[in-house]
């Protein structure tokens, strides 16, 4: 609920990084109130989403070296 987006980017992050590892830790786990968690989820979503793009340029860049 910061006004300050690095702090914002921290605590999302920590909180990604949190649920990654930890399987008992769940978005409820890091607030009450819906707009935080809602935001939460959004990152972790985008996050994901953006690891598989990445994920996805190297593989094709991988094989076409190979081809």
């Amino acid at each position: 609920m910061s006004a300050n987006p690095g702090e914002v980017e921290s605590a999302l992050e920590l909180g990604a990084f949190l649920m990654r590892y930890h399987r008992a830790i769940d978005y409820g786990d890091f607030s009450d109130n819906a707009y935080v968690v809602q935001r939460l989820r959004r990152y972790v979503d985008y996050k994901y989403w953006a690891e598989l793009e990445d994920l996805g340029g190297s593989h094709d860049s991988l094989n076409a070296n190979f081809t």
